[in-house]
């Protein structure tokens, strides 16, 4: 595993006014249900629907959040998407990735100011609770969302969607005072967690556009991570997000003793603080 890094310098011991929570993971995979329904007050209600796909196999997923990290030069951003562009093939974006298909795929792009979120890690600093609740309510970064078939057509905007993951067996987290909260750079041993809300679907190609509510259950068996190892630098947009990088998570708690202060802590916040912006929109 790697993790991606962007030239970077710290402001020194710079005091933070608030503490800061970031999520960056493509560790995790997903299954789940998309249903149909023809307005909103049904789809609200859950009544009459007219169609439930199920989702026969995994898709895996890229999620990113950053909040409060304006200081090191990383904007509020929440992005939930299918991680579909990796590539073990031929270098071209997606070849040979199961990810790579219209079944499954969900797009929640970033938005600015529709997204809110809450972390915070138990006693032992291995387990990362997050939940996240937001919206896109105009068509920025091309929301998209599966609608039951294999056509096109998958475009619109979320009317509402919620994240919730628990993540543990992690690193123990550090405490870095400059950054005011918790960073473990590892991977999870074990998450529950689901994706789900309500998708308006506005494609021009009609036939598609309807209410569809969505429920996704997080696991671990993730293409991407198994073939980690083999992944192929792709041309650009994707050039420099065409390997795996090993996930980080922060969230505040109190402040430990000075002991605990040093040279894994800072190093943890450079890698924190360096991830990459993921590119989510798929042309």
């Amino acid at each position: 595993m790697r993790i991606s890094l962007l030239s970077f310098a710290l402001l020194g011991t710079a005091v933070v006014a608030h503490a800061q929570i970031a999520a960056v993971s493509n560790r995790f995979a997903y299954t789940g249900s998309v249903t149909r329904y023809e307005t909103l007050a049904d789809a609200q209600a859950g009544l009459n629907a007219t169609d439930t796909s199920t989702l026969p196999d995994n898709r895996d997923l890229r999620l990113y959040l950053t909040e409060g990290f304006g200081l090191f030069g990383l904007p509020d951003a929440t992005e939930i998407a299918t991680a579909w562009h990796y590539s073990n093939v031929s270098g071209s974006a997606g070849d040979g990735n199961p990810s790579n298909v219209l079944p499954g795929f969900v797009q929640i792009p970033n938005h600015p100011a529709t997204s809110s979120a809450s972390a915070y890690w138990d006693s032992s600093l291995t387990t990362f609770t997050l939940g996240i609740h937001g919206c896109n309510t105009a068509p920025v970064g091309s929301p998209r969302l599966w609608n039951g078939t294999d056509s096109a057509g998958q475009f619109g905007k979320f009317l509402q969607y919620d994240f919730t993951l628990v993540a543990s067996g992690l690193d123990p987290a550090y405490w870095v005072p400059v950054a005011n909260t918790y960073v473990s750079v590892s991977e999870p041993t074990a998450i529950t967690g689901r994706l789900n809300g309500l998708f308006h679907n506005t494609s021009v190609e009609t036939g598609a556009n309807a209410f569809y509510t969505f429920d996704f259950e997080l696991n671990l068996d993730s293409w991407l991570y198994a073939n980690r190892g083999g992944l192929i630098e792709l041309k650009e947009p994707y050039g420099n997000d065409s390997f795996y990088s090993t996930s980080v998570f922060a969230a505040p708690t109190a402040v430990p003793e000075p002991s605990t202060y040093g040279l894994l802590g800072t190093a943890m916040l450079l890698a924190l603080a360096l991830v990459r912006r993921f590119r989510l929109n798929r042309g």
